[in-house]
């Protein structure tokens, strides 16, 4: 084995012995040795250059994490795993695997392709995407997240088996059951995953708060205030949105109605009748009631740009939207850098866009994520 170039972490300095195969990553590699064993070096801040043992077909290196195939086609992963992309699906028999930057692929014995933090198969009645991790309710009433679990905010509590609705934060989610009771798991450093008591028509976590809609149409919020995100004014709700640093929401006299952050104007929707509003970072966006869509703050920002047409609904991301038009195909708009403004083809019932990631439920209850 021989290495050349930048050595500052030892990544140009190669253990003895002999190697089938190298894959070279971000400041650190590793080999897979003649007796099937993989060994690694260089930068291991976070494990990657820590692997396994036991015996690997192959090794795929990527940027912080790395992974192998195992001679029973099972697939072990290891290193960074803030997005799930070193958390293989359990038992998943792949012909070979391939990592990424923060994401890996593996493609099935039956030629067909998974990815690691994609949605898990079955059938859905709605999608979140949150900031590292997404989460859905399945069409039998039970809650399943992927994506980072750092904090546990991908592992729903299992007392909980029936949900109406789930909504995903940075580090948290919160959803509500059937019996209307708002149920959050995942980081609560700012008490956003604690919620209060009293029944609930829906819930909208963010970054640090969440926010739901009372059976009395009122709204209560919890979690961080730094800006008055979390303090809701009087009157009666039909929907609410949690946005980065402020919030929107529908009253009942169709209205939209913003608080919190206003730096960029994304707390000030204009006068008119809505159908929904959701909040995103710097911006917010609403359908009209004649079905159009209407963003406002990022004065100039692709974000709030959103195409002519007739729309049913609108999510709003970090610096993307996404949008369910009258015809169920999805248009989206805003920043592209990961091709979160891109929609895959198809019709979709809902869409939900988050930092980096945007998820549709299409009208057969599969899930389809695209990045």
């Amino acid at each position: 084995m021989a290495c050349w170039g930048l050595d500052e972490d030892g990544q140009s300095t190669p253990p003895d012995g002999q190697f089938a195969s190298v894959g070279v990553g971000f400041q650190h590699n590793c080999g897979l040795r003649l007796d099937h064993t993989v060994t690694c070096w260089g930068l291991d801040e976070d494990g990657q250059s820590t692997p396994p043992d036991g015996q690997f077909a192959s090794v795929s290196v990527g940027f912080q994490h790395n992974c192998g195939l195992r001679l029973d086609h099972t697939v072990t992963c290891w290193g960074l795993d803030d997005y799930g992309q070193a958390s293989p699906p359990l038992g998943e028999q792949l012909a070979s695997v391939s990592v990424g930057f923060q994401h890996s692929c593996g493609l099935r014995l039956d030629n067909t392709v998974t990815c690691l933090s994609s949605p898990p198969e079955g059938q859905f009645k709605s999608v979140s995407v949150g900031a590292f991790h997404s989460c859905g309710v399945k069409t039998d009433g039970t809650v399943s997240c992927w994506g980072s679990d750092e904090f546990g905010q991908a592992t729903p509590p299992r007392e909980q088996r029936q949900f109406t609705s789930v909504s995903t934060g940075w580090e948290h989610a919160c959803g509500l059951t059937r019996k209307g009771f708002v149920v959050c798991w995942g980081e609560d450093w700012h008490g956003q995953a604690s919620p209060p008591g009293g029944k609930f028509t829906s819930v909208s976590a963010e970054s640090n708060h969440t926010c739901g809609v009372r059976t009395d149409g009122t709204v209560s919020c919890w979690g961080s205030n730094e800006y008055g995100q979390a303090t809701p004014p009087e009157g009666k709700f039909t929907s609410v949105s949690a946005g980065l640093l402020h919030t929107c929401g529908m009253k009942t006299d169709a209205t939209a109605t913003c608080w919190g952050n206003n730096q960029l104007g994304q707390a000030t929707p204009p006068v008119g009748l809505f159908e929904a509003v959701s909040a995103g970072a710097g911006h917010s966006c609403g359908v009209t009631v004649d079905g159009a869509v209407v963003c406002w703050g990022e004065d100039g920002h692709p974000a709030t740009m959103a195409p002519s047409g007739q729309f049913v609904s609108v999510s709003v991301g970090e610096e993307h939207s996404c949008g369910v038009k009258a015809d169920r195909k999805v248009a989206c708009w805003g920043f592209e850098g990961h091709g979160t403004a891109i929609p895959l083809k198809g019709e979709f019932s809902s869409v939900s866009a988050g930092s980096d990631l945007t998820c549709g439920v299409r009208p057969d209850g599969t899930v389809s994520c695209w990045d």
